[in-house]
């Protein structure tokens, strides 16, 4: 013993390891309750959807499958698939809450399909409508896959 104790890390590379699957878990519970709630929307209540909402269905759906296949191949990769998706995703959302709140007009993007882009269905405390619901999802997702690169670059 010379005297000085080595300095172990705080977390294992184990330790990151569970973190980042966890933060996957949460980010493939998220996605799936969101495709849940789009189906209810339009199956259970009835709503029409706009081209915007066809595509923001789509990106959660394929995220859902996409998070899933990552988890059961124990993929670590798995955000480097997921951000492009997800990030596309806040942009198509985001686009769709501020056309809503009239601050961006409808003739980047026309809807053409189902019922209009700016057309609120319902309103959650007066101001969450579903697009705003869509963008915290695809918002969430996100942030964890970026959490979970931040992990992943701290275990080397």
């Amino acid at each position: 013993m010379s005297g000085v104790e080595e300095v172990k890390p705080q977390f294992s590379e184990e330790k990151y390891s569970r973190i980042n699957f966890r933060l996957y878990y949460i980010s493939w519970l998220f996605s799936l309750l969101a495709v849940l709630m789009s189906f209810y929307y339009s199956e259970v209540r009835h709503f029409a959807l706009c081209s915007l909402c066809w595509y923001q269905r789509a990106f959660m759906l394929s995220l859902a499958f996409l998070i899933a296949t990552g988890i059961l191949l124990r993929d670590h990769k798995l955000p480097v698939y997921v951000l492009p998706m997800s990030g596309f995703g806040v942009l198509l959302a985001t686009y769709q809450v501020l056309l809503q709140a009239g601050f961006l007009s409808n003739r980047f993007f026309p809807c053409t399909v189902g019922s209009p882009c700016v057309l609120g269905y319902t309103s959650y405390f007066g101001f969450i409508t579903i697009p705003m619901q869509a963008l915290a999802g695809f918002a969430f997702i996100t942030i964890t896959m970026i959490a979970s690169l931040y992990f992943s670059s701290r275990k080397s």
